[in-house]
């Protein structure tokens, strides 16, 4: 599950982001509208603003495919 490959660790590294983004329940993760949630945080557009996920803006561009590819697969039916 992308949870326990990406997502886990953003929680591990960076506790905070849960007060954002429930980085902290894996069950969520397989909901459309969290999906939907975090195409927005991870999109490019939202680089400069506060919002961003992750804060660090460390999130590769692989990883930000990755994502994208896993949330478009939740919410697309």
């Amino acid at each position: 599950m992308i949870y326990n490959k990406v997502l886990r660790n953003y929680y591990l590294l960076y506790p905070a982001m849960s007060q954002v983004v429930a980085l902290n329940n894996p069950a969520i993760w397989n909901d459309p509208v969290m999906a939907r949630a975090l195409m927005g945080r991870i999109s490019l557009e939202m680089w400069a603003t506060a919002t961003c996920m992750p804060r660090t803006r460390d999130l590769s561009d692989s990883r930000r495919k990755l994502l994208t590819a896993w949330c478009l697969k939740l919410v697309t039916p």
